[in-house]
């Protein structure tokens, strides 16, 4: 059994909100005001598959990439994600479950001229990286029990326009009851074994700015992302 999708889109973008930089500093940062006089655009794709392997083994893989330019200013918009996908292995029999999922993003150097001024994001460009993650689980009467296992690589690294890096190698235990009647009861907890100790970009966060209210005017195709949590 296969299946899978594949989207590509393009938005136009109206009276964006862009930084505006000022003669002020606060500690040495500089301080900018913010108004809505950017145009430009952002296209980019976006696939996945979802594949029905042998037995309880089902594979799913996402990609995604986007393609961001000021037209105003003539150069990158500002904070666009470099490719990114996920590849994901799930095994599910009866009460047990399992799956392995490689994250892998490459590095962004396209960068805008606010993105070069900003230190969360390196000189150059923000690195790629490459991350594993286990989980395991199984349910009982009433009782849902799920072992996640987090960046067993213990890479250290952080996603483009982040103030921090992510978190090293740890364990998260999450217990969940009543799954067949509300109200629905989740106790999480979270070990970390080893947090990586490499900080190559200080995680600085910069002055607040002044922010005019406005409204942004987009045209064309676009997708969001959601997610929901019950507790």
């Amino acid at each position: 059994k296969f299946s899978g999708t594949f989207s590509f889109f393009h938005v136009k973008l109206f009276d964006l909100i862009t930084r505006i930089k000022t003669a002020a500093a606060i500690a040495g940062y500089d301080v900018y005001t913010k108004s809505n006089i950017e145009n430009g655009f952002i296209r980019g794709y976006e696939a996945d598959i979802d594949m029905q392997l042998y037995g309880p083994l089902r594979l799913l893989a996402g990609a995604s990439y986007l393609y961001g330019q000021s037209i105003s200013r003539n150069e990158p918009l500002r904070r666009i994600p470099p490719f990114y996908s996920r590849i994901s292995l799930h095994y599910t029999k009866k009460r047990l479950t399992g799956a392995v999922h490689i994250d892998n993003a490459g590095k962004q150097t396209r960068l805008a001229q606010g993105d070069r001024d900003d230190n969360r994001i390196p000189k150059g460009g923000t690195p790629g990286f490459t991350a594993l993650h286990l989980e395991g689980g199984i349910k009982l009467a009433r009782i849902d029990l799920l072992l996640f296992f987090h960046n067993l690589l213990n890479a250290d690294y952080r996603l483009h326009g982040s103030g921090i890096n992510a978190m090293g190698r740890a364990v998260s235990l999450s217990v969940r009851s009543a799954r067949n009647f509300e109200p629905r009861f989740d106790v999480s907890t979270r070990i970390t074994l080893r947090k990586s100790t490499v900080r190559p970009w200080p995680s600085v966060k910069r002055p607040s700015s002044s922010t005019c209210n406005s409204t942004l005017k987009t045209s064309g195709c676009a997708f969001s992302i959601s997610s929901k949590t019950t507790t």
